[in-house]
């Protein structure tokens, strides 16, 4: 609505839209939705609905697209007894109907017919069974005007030259009463004073940032909440994952050899892999499932684009936070990683880094399948596992290929790898070697130079730098605003 309406104005309005279009009982019961199994309210409410969404800034013109599609034939009336009592009031509703009932056809004050490209009749629909038998073309009895209407006008397979002759005949007809009548007249110019009038109105519609800001990152808060199946499935897999770490790892901090530090090396691996993973998956089916209602808000201009997106993941990050913590205590325990409060914290904040990044990435990948949570799905393999391959696990970093070098410089797993190496074994008193036959190192810096990786806290925060520019990269080339700038829209 327009920035200067009040609170009790809005309220109001409100009020007043859900009695005129019947909702007021069901106004305390979610909408549900098909596509996450959660039940709601009826096909013919939904459609009610979606006009009162349309009608709460008290349109003058409303366009509806076939507001029956999918209904059945008292749900359809319902709808269409609803659209007319809106016109009563003084609007004015255009819409196209898809082979209406008797009843939902006789609703209806005028009526237009269009046939190949011409206007075949406009006028009351009263008159027009007159119109098509002064042609010789007489409605039977009690047959459904719109089925004969359609039928009359339409070109059959096989009767093509009979059926456009017809149809020529029909709208020659219309067009000769037209220019008899003087109905016909030329397009008015554009008037200036219009445009900027409409554009002034469209501007005073449009809510500073704060307040988009505010309600969406609410909606999304509450519409993350409401998942309560995904809350708990995540949480259940959280603390199974980390359990089942804890104890293939459990407490492998014995020794100074080889063994360990490959034992360590994998165990960040796999805590990594994990991290991100049980993040990635659910955040990739996000924005398909959402498309709809972010088309229709943006064809609206009620938001920003980018505030839909960054109230999408911040709306998340407390719930992915504690699973990160909670992954975080199990894990880093269990294994047996270095006991002190600064690498407890570093640990925390890389696994906390891999879920954040994950998850600008699995909006990245959404925006990419758009509508199509599928292919979402089928996204997440190719876009992950090359840069899993150049952690430095699998292949060291002195042995990267040049042709593939910049795989190595962006993997995102490399950089959080290297902090938990670093945070391990750098400042490490590993102990005397003794008489160890195996190979031993003598100290960290030698585990770290044997695994290429760098030394101390300040590789460590620009690791940390390098993590936070890839998931700010990742986040400006989200591409929503791409999608719904190039899509086609349904006219």
């Amino acid at each position: 609505m327009d920035v200067s309406t009040t609170v009790e104005d809005r309220e109001e309005q409100i009020d007043k839209v859900l009695v005129e279009l019947g909702l007021m009982k069901i106004r305390d019961t979610r909408i549900g939705s098909p596509i996450t199994g959660t039940r709601g309210i009826s096909g013919g409410e939904a459609k009610r609905l979606a006009f009162a969404s349309e009608i709460l800034t008290d349109p003058p013109l409303l366009f509806a697209d076939e507001p029956t599609s999918g209904l059945d034939s008292f749900a359809a009336q319902s709808v269409v007894n609803a659209l007319k009592n809106l016109a009563d009031s003084g609007r004015t509703i255009i819409c196209t109907i898809h082979q209406p009932p008797s009843e939902v056809f006789q609703l209806f004050h005028q009526l237009l017919l269009f046939a190949e490209g011409r206007t075949a009749y406009m006028g009351p629909i009263s008159t027009a069974p007159a119109a098509f038998a002064r042609l010789g073309y007489p409605c039977p009895e009690n047959y459904n005007h719109a089925d004969f209407y359609i039928h009359t006008l339409s070109i059959i397979p096989g009767k093509e030259d009979e059926c456009r002759a017809r149809v020529n005949e029909i709208t020659d007809d219309y067009q000769r009463q037209e220019e008899a009548d003087g109905g016909l007249r030329a397009p008015l110019p554009e008037s200036e004073n219009l445009v900027n009038t409409l554009r002034e109105m469209s501007h005073n519609r449009i809510q500073p940032l704060f307040t988009q800001a505010k309600w969406i990152l609410w909606r999304s808060f509450v519409t993350s909440m409401r998942e309560f199946q995904v809350v708990g499935v995540q949480l259940m897999q959280t603390i199974v994952m980390a359990l089942m770490f804890g104890l293939v790892y459990l407490q492998i901090n014995d020794g100074n050899g080889n063994d360990r530090v490959q034992n360590f090396a994998g165990a960040a691996m796999m805590v990594l892999v994990s991290a991100s993973f049980t993040t990635l998956y659910p955040v990739v089916q996000v924005f398909p499932t959402e498309v709809v209602v972010l088309i229709r808000d943006h064809d609206n201009h009620m938001y920003k684009t980018w505030i839909f997106y960054f109230s999408k993941f911040f709306a998340e990050l407390p719930i992915t936070t504690l699973y990160s913590l909670l992954f975080t205590v199990i894990t880093y325990f269990m294994i047996g990683f270095r006991v002190d409060a600064d690498g407890f914290f570093t640990y925390f904040a890389v696994l906390l880094m891999a879920a954040y990044q994950a998850r600008a990435l699995g909006f990245f990948i959404s925006t990419l399948a758009f509508d199509n949570a599928q292919l979402g799905l089928a996204l997440v393999t190719p876009f992950v596992i090359p840069f899993m391959l150049f952690t430095g696990v699998f292949l060291n970093p002195d042995n990267v290929p040049d042709y593939l070098i910049w795989i190595d410089r962006t993997s995102w797993f490399k950089y959080q790898w290297e902090a938990l190496l670093i945070n391990e074994f750098d400042d490490l008193d590993l102990g005397s070697c003794g008489n160890a036959t195996a190979f031993c190192f003598e100290n960290c810096d030698a585990v770290l130079q044997q695994l290429s990786l760098g030394q101390g806290l300040d590789q460590i925060c620009f690791d940390f730098g390098i993590l936070l520019a890839n998931m700010k990269d990742t986040d400006k080339h989200s591409g929503i605003q791409n999608h719904l700038n190039t899509r086609t829209t349904p006219s």
